[in-house]
């Protein structure tokens, strides 16, 4: 492995190449010119793992859910 140290300008320009760089193991340092650094690293992504019934009882469904609703609902009041 090995540590690439660029400006942002190069940095502008180079993005693509740096990130590909980044991803298969190289370290990318960027530097502003003024003695700030950076480094770009590889972030894997969380793997969630759900829970079955986690949110039991937090949600409520109207008493009238699967009721008919009407010719009015669906012609919008015009009969």
């Amino acid at each position: 492995m090995s540590v690439h140290h660029v400006t942002i300008d190069e940095a502008k320009k180079r993005f693509t190449e740096l990130f590909d760089l980044a991803v298969n193991g190289e370290e990318i340092v960027i530097d502003n010119g003024h003695g700030k650094t950076v480094k770009i690293i590889v972030q894997e992504p969380v793997k969630k793992t759900r829970i079955a019934g986690l949110s039991q009882g937090k949600g409520r469904m109207s008493d009238d859910f699967d009721e008919y609703l009407g010719d009015d609902f669906w012609l919008g009041g015009k009969q």
